[in-house]
């Protein structure tokens, strides 16, 4: 694998990724959901620990993947 710009790139930080995904209209929907209730925002089955879950597991994964010797 070879490095490029974008591997090289400064990470986006959160509140630029909000900015991008509400220009591209991609938040209203989950809103929309959140708003009329059929989206819960915490607790066990909650939409923020999935996330919190998933972007861990994802990580591992990533690490998992470039430790040597594992």
């Amino acid at each position: 694998m070879t490095a490029t710009d974008d591997d090289n790139a400064t990470p986006a930080g959160g509140q630029d990724v909000v900015d991008r995904l509400r220009s591209a209209g991609s938040l209203d929907g989950l809103f929309e959901q959140i708003d009329a209730g059929q989206v819960k925002m915490t607790g066990a089955d909650g939409l923020l620990p999935a996330l919190v879950k998933e972007a861990l597991e994802r990580g591992l994964g990533a690490w998992l993947e470039r430790a040597p010797g594992l």
